[in-house]
């Protein structure tokens, strides 16, 4: 029997739950219950889309997983009594030419396994007779060293020439990114664009909600992209894609909302600082990204939404001071820059149809 003055025991579920409250930020705790519904309803919509994704993507093979049977295939039945595996070296040596060839200086030594040198693509002329230059040599690896093979480097270039790895490789990504129409398969290039253009649809969809939710975006503009989002577009939101020197980076959404005061919309997809940032200008914008770009950390992450062989470069900033123009009307005049500024210039690239198909 209960005592009078013993207090109740708290039951373990509301201990729980109090617990989660404490940690829950504050925009999901104080978010309306609508709100929080909607959220929990894209986020399952959005991890069924990733699924569905990433199972398509299991199937694509890496070049070196999908190169090494093909040289091993190479090596096991056209240079088997001279070389042991892929795994055998290429050791090329280097040099620069002077005085119109009569003089030739070495630069250096480069050192690649054969699956390596395999996925370089030899030049046709580094297949012919003196196609490298002297000391370069195969070597087979053993547990007591390196011994020299007596094929020529050249017959192996030769060899990676007619074998095709990278016609091969294309027709493979070509093969599940965008197949062909079989008799009783229900993937086409079109079911394939839809995997990517859901993924980013319901990734918006998150990262528009959480906005909302924490106040960047008001009621009136959430509406609309909630349309934009669902419908692919809307006549009052025409979109762009932001475009450094002519490269546009799909992924990167310009929305131009007209009736509003910050007319401006940048959509960043998984942006650390803000996903949805309003600007009054373009320049407004560059000025913003120059000064993310030049925390490492944000560079890295913003590099990863430039197209791959872009990578690395196409960021690039210029100091301020002065500039001396050197093309155009203005050739030979100089402009003063107090603050740094994108290398590249920033223009924008608007979306046709459906502005998610247009980010896939």
């Amino acid at each position: 029997m209960n005592h009078p003055d013993t207090p109740a025991a708290i039951p373990a579920l509301s201990l729980h739950k109090d617990f989660i409250d404490t940690q829950l930020p504050y925009w999901l705790s104080e978010g309306s219950l609508e709100s929080r519904q909607q959220l929990r309803r894209l986020l399952i919509a959005g991890n069924q889309a990733r699924h569905m994704l990433k199972a398509l993507m299991d199937e694509l093979k890496s070049p070196e997983t999908y190169a090494r049977p093909l040289i091993r295939e190479v090596i096991d039945t056209q240079f088997s009594l001279f070389l042991k595996d892929e795994t055998s070296l290429l050791v090329r040596e280097w040099k620069n030419s002077h005085l119109l060839g009569l003089i030739k200086n070495h630069t250096r030594t480069t050192e690649q396994s054969l699956l390596e040198a395999a996925l370089q693509n030899f030049e046709s002329s580094e297949a012919e007779k003196d196609g490298m230059e002297p000391g370069s040599g195969l070597y087979n690896v053993t547990e007591s060293g390196r011994t020299l093979s007596l094929l020529a480097p050249t017959d192996f270039a030769t060899a990676c020439r007619e074998l095709d790895i990278g016609g091969k490789y294309l027709k493979h990504l070509t093969d599940v990114l965008e197949p062909a129409p079989l008799p009783g398969s229900t993937r086409t290039a079109a079911t394939v664009l839809g995997l990517f253009s859901e993924n980013d649809r319901q990734a918006f969809g998150v990262a528009l909600t959480i906005s909302y939710m924490k106040g960047h975006i008001n009621a009136r503009l959430y509406a609309q992209l909630q349309s934009l989002q669902q419908t692919g577009s809307h006549v009052e939101l025409p979109c762009s894609h932001l475009t450094l020197g002519g490269v546009v980076l799909p992924n990167v959404l310009m929305i131009h909302a007209r009736r509003h005061i910050n007319e401006y919309l940048l959509y960043v997809p998984e942006d650390p600082i803000a996903p949805f940032f309003a600007y009054r200008s373009l320049h407004e914008i560059e000025q913003t990204l120059v000064s993310r770009l030049s925390d490492p950390e944000y560079l890295a992450f913003f590099n990863r939404l430039v197209p791959l062989q872009h990578q690395g470069t196409l960021l690039a900033l210029k100091p301020g001071g002065i500039e001396w123009v050197d093309k155009g009307q203005l050739i030979g005049q100089r402009i003063v820059s107090s603050y740094a500024r994108l290398k590249e210039p920033m223009t924008l690239t608007p979306t046709q149809g459906d502005v998610f198909q247009a980010m896939a």
